[in-house]
């Protein structure tokens, strides 16, 4: 089981891993791995999510299809640091028929992770996910005429 600590916890199935995404800010994305019930926890390095992902999986003897589901922040955070972990996370499940569930950015990774649980306890398929932003993109300048 995985405990938070609000005493509540949710049963995974023996054996069973789940990959939980964070990228909603790039100074502080990380990745992490639960399987028979241990976190593993990797920091990602420059913006690089399915490296961090291929690493961790690796180093842990996990494969993809081995995984019940993934956890993927969509928001509030940034424009192109959520777009890279939900479509990570999006790619992942679809190519490997997993679901992908979303949670929103919380104060402590026990409630993101058990939210993230609850939810995927509910899912039987993959469904793409979309993002919260924390604001429009600005990925563009106006122009102004001054006539």
């Amino acid at each position: 089981m995985l405990h938070s600590k609000n005493s509540r916890s949710y049963k995974l199935e023996a054996r069973s891993s789940v990959l939980f995404i964070n990228s909603a800010h790039r100074e502080n994305s990380y990745i992490i791995l639960t399987h028979d019930a241990i976190r593993k926890q990797m920091k990602v390095v420059d913006r690089n999510v399915l490296a961090a992902c291929d690493a961790l999986l690796t180093k842990e003897k996990v494969a993809l299809k081995k995984l019940k589901g993934i956890v993927v922040v969509t928001g509030p955070g940034q424009f192109s640091s959520l777009r890279t972990g939900i479509t990570i996370a999006n790619t992942l499940g679809f190519a490997c028929s997993l679901p992908v569930a979303g949670v929103k950015l919380a104060d402590t990774l026990d409630a993101m992770l058990n939210s993230g649980l609850q939810k995927l306890a509910k899912l039987k398929k993959f469904r793409p996910l979309g993002a919260e932003y924390g604001q429009e993109p600005n990925i563009t300048v106006k122009v102004t005429s001054n006539r």
